[in-house]
């Protein structure tokens, strides 16, 4: 699977020089190289992910939101909030191109994931 920023996460990354904390769902077996894994992961912004993610599992609960992958599997929750399930994902951290303008954000799913059946959701935005 290919997995894409959104075009707010791009322009994050690439013109506001934020570094990104994005949010892959972990493989079912684990690659003999998170870092490679990773770079392949993210296609042409891998050129971004200079470190071994940190593999862990977050809370994620239904979020009315149309944006990206969250209105596919759901936002990232407090456990406090009652009602979630549990995805064990690797946070990949993106460096910008340049020297970094800001400080890190919240976790973040990316924008889209394409994979052998098309791309989801239908609608990149």
């Amino acid at each position: 699977m290919k997995y894409h920023l959104s075009n707010a996460q791009r322009k994050e990354l690439l013109v506001r020089a934020v570094p990104l904390a994005i949010a892959i769902p972990a493989p079912m077996d684990d690659p003999d190289d998170w870092l490679a894994w990773a770079q392949e992961s993210l296609g042409d912004e891998g050129q971004y992910v200079h470190r071994i993610p940190e593999v862990c599992t977050l809370p994620v609960g239904p979020l009315k939101s149309d944006a990206g992958l969250t209105s596919v599997i759901g936002g990232f929750v407090s456990p406090a909030e009652g009602f979630y399930w549990r995805v064990e994902v690797a946070i990949v951290e993106l460096d910008p191109p340049c020297t970094p303008r800001g400080k890190r954000g919240r976790v973040q799913w990316p924008g889209s994931v394409q994979d052998n059946f098309g791309r989801w959701p239908r609608e990149a935005k």
